[in-house]
């Protein structure tokens, strides 16, 4: 017959199962070490995703610095432009203005003084 294992054996065969299924769950469970790697490289992540946020943010702001420049420049010429216009137009009216004055002048003046010497050379002549 088979011989019925002893209590020391079956204590020995216990614990044998014990050390197996403790082992089996270490094998699964994650090393201090490895815990800690996977922190740091999520941290490094994280810390990545922060500063490209702020990269871009600062990316933005100077983007808008720039277009705000560009269109103060842009005003300023188009105002610089149109007060040239403004002064051309206001000296191309001066000469003409002169021109009209001294040609409605002669225009009017003209036959004004040849009509008063004809009426006093007929008075004269006449008179």
């Amino acid at each position: 017959m088979a011989e019925e294992p002893s209590l020391f054996q079956m204590i020995r065969e216990d614990i044998a199962a014990f050390r197996r299924e403790t082992n089996d769950r270490l094998d699964r469970l994650v090393s201090q070490d490895a815990f800690e790697a996977e922190r740091r490289r999520r941290d490094e992540q994280h810390a990545a995703l922060v500063q490209d946020i702020a990269d871009e943010r600062a990316a933005r702001v100077a983007d808008i610095e720039r277009e705000r420049a560009a269109r103060v420049v842009a005003v300023k010429e188009e105002r610089d432009m149109r007060e040239k216009v403004e002064e051309e137009l206001r000296a191309k009216n001066a000469v003409v203005g002169l021109w009209v004055r001294w040609g409605l002048g002669f225009v009017v003046g003209l036959p004004a003084a040849a009509l008063a010497l004809w009426a006093l050379l007929q008075r004269g002549v006449g008179g």
